[in-house]
């Protein structure tokens, strides 16, 4: 619109140059063609990296992924960079929360021995280059440090999936519930469906990670996650209520299952608790709330951000 009204300045000295109305078409191009995918322009959603292979500079072939590492953050993030060593082929999940601003950053290390690691390179890549909900291959230039004298050292190809998260006719799910009721839902309630997706932001790395849900007194538990700063459940929970919830919470801990504590002495990480008459009103919601908690045993403060979404399901 700016650039549409400086079109119209009477002195061709207040008029924007063909250069500037090119960029500007480019880029509301650019948020038109990510607005039809069903992506929002400070999109939200899950980002899932494997790497497929490295090629260091004069090797004709990619070489063996088993002895090299990565270490892999985002930019733009509101808390501290997220970095995370992935080996071999594992698949890792990072937590999105500015989709057109933010760049994956990936340091590459090769282990040769116990003790040795050497640094190989580094690469990077824009998201909004990544389509939503295809799975994409990516073949990176790797440089060498430092920044204002880079060297080329080499390609990493990655195979990155982003999922969205920011449209709810667009969060994926575990199961489609919300098409048909199910038989046996109370004439006066419903079923509240809880879809637990990931947490990210954790301050240290759990061992052993789980979420405890609670409503009523009903509890229920995802499984552990283990040696991950993200950790990615993606797990469906229904509670049948005799009542719409309008006036209940859902109560959600973040649990720390590590062997060294007791079965019934498992160290909580932080609590929240959220508000269900909005699912009920709307019947559909996406929740991302923020947990804070201590851990006692290793005095370490703890900040989790955990994604849910929530379905409201009666018999009409």
């Amino acid at each position: 619109m700016d650039i549409a009204y400086r079109c119209l300045s009477r002195e061709r000295k207040e008029r924007p140059l063909m250069i500037e109305i090119v960029n500007a078409l480019v880029m509301a191009l650019n948020i038109q063609e990510k607005a039809d995918g069903k992506v929002a322009i400070d999109g939200v959603g899950i980002l899932n990296v494997k790497l497929l292979g490295i090629r260091e500079y004069g090797e004709k072939n990619p070489s063996d992924v088993s002895n090299d590492y990565l270490i892999l953050d985002l930019s733009h993030t509101s808390d501290d960079p997220q970095r995370v060593k992935v080996e071999g082929n594992e698949v890792f999940t990072l937590y999105v929360e500015k989709y057109f601003e933010q760049h994956l950053n990936i340091v590459v290390n090769k282990v040769e021995s116990v003790n040795k690691h050497r640094y190989v390179g580094n690469a990077s890549m824009k998201l909004r280059d990544v389509n939503p909900e295809i799975p994409q291959t990516f073949n990176l230039s790797m440089w060498d440090e430092p920044v204002w004298d880079e060297k080329y050292v080499g390609d990493l190809k990655v195979e990155v999936l982003y999922k969205c998260l920011a449209y709810n006719d667009h969060i994926p799910t575990i199961s489609r519930s919300d098409q048909k009721a199910p038989i046996g839902i109370p004439k006066d309630g419903g079923l509240l469906v809880v879809i637990i997706h990931s947490a990210s932001s954790m301050r240290r790395r759990h061992q052993h990670t789980s979420i405890k849900l609670c409503i009523n007194g009903e509890l229920r538990n995802t499984p552990s996650m283990m040696n991950t700063w993200t950790p990615t459940w993606l797990q469906e929970f229904t509670f049948m209520l005799e009542q719409p919830p309008t006036n209940d919470k859902l109560h959600l801990e973040v649990i720390n299952n590590d062997d060294s504590w007791t079965v019934n002495e498992k160290e909580s990480l932080g609590c929240t608790d959220i508000s269900l008459a909005d699912v009920v009103e709307r019947k559909h919601t996406h929740e991302t709330c923020e947990i804070f908690g201590f851990a006692s045993r290793v005095s370490d403060f703890n900040h989790t951000r955990l994604t849910l979404e929530l379905r409201w399901i009666t018999s009409d």
